[in-house]
């Protein structure tokens, strides 16, 4: 009996793991052409709400660091602080390696509070309703382009050849 409870939890345990595997860098921007801040996020896990660390980010990209493994995402990001109020997400499966980037939130642009990454597909949403309830807000770990282990480890920044895909 003892055996079978063990093996129960470590089963639950392995699976509770998977699930929280960390996924990739996000990283946002406010005014890009006129060079404003950025911030990237590194450290995010799957099905997590986190705070955005800029409040009126105009542009996003997301670069999957398990790439091959994963490759399909949806990316929701929210004007309220616990992943609530309006919100626009962005559903995709990811064909190469790389970053993509999204220039263009339509009813949420320099509103986003917060932003959860899913590990799979679902719909396009624009302008959609979270409601008030709200959920838990977890910490990861974000700080400006020029300081940031994400960025040495992985550049975002467009190498000459193919260019980041846009959606």
């Amino acid at each position: 009996m003892l055996l079978k409870s063990t093996l129960v939890m470590g089963i639950a345990l392995a699976a509770s793991i998977a699930d929280a595997a960390s996924l990739g860098i996000i990283q946002f921007a406010r005014d890009v052409n006129q060079q404003g801040p950025i911030s990237y996020c590194d450290r995010n896990f799957y099905n997590r709400c986190y705070r955005a660390p800029i409040n009126d980010a105009s542009s996003m990209q997301f670069l999957n660091t398990d790439f091959p493994n994963r490759k399909d995402f949806s990316i929701t990001l929210f004007t309220g602080p616990k992943c609530t109020g309006r919100y626009d997400r962005w559903s995709f499966e990811q064909k190469e390696a790389g970053e993509v980037e999204f220039n263009s939130f339509p009813s949420v642009n320099d509103h986003v509070l917060s932003y959860k990454i899913a590990s799979f597909k679902t719909s396009r949403v624009v302008n959609g309703d979270a409601g008030t309830t709200g959920e838990e807000v977890f910490i990861t770990h974000c700080t400006d382009f020029r300081n940031s282990a994400a960025v040495k480890n992985h550049v975002l920044q467009k190498p000459p050849g193919p260019q980041a895909t846009s959606v």
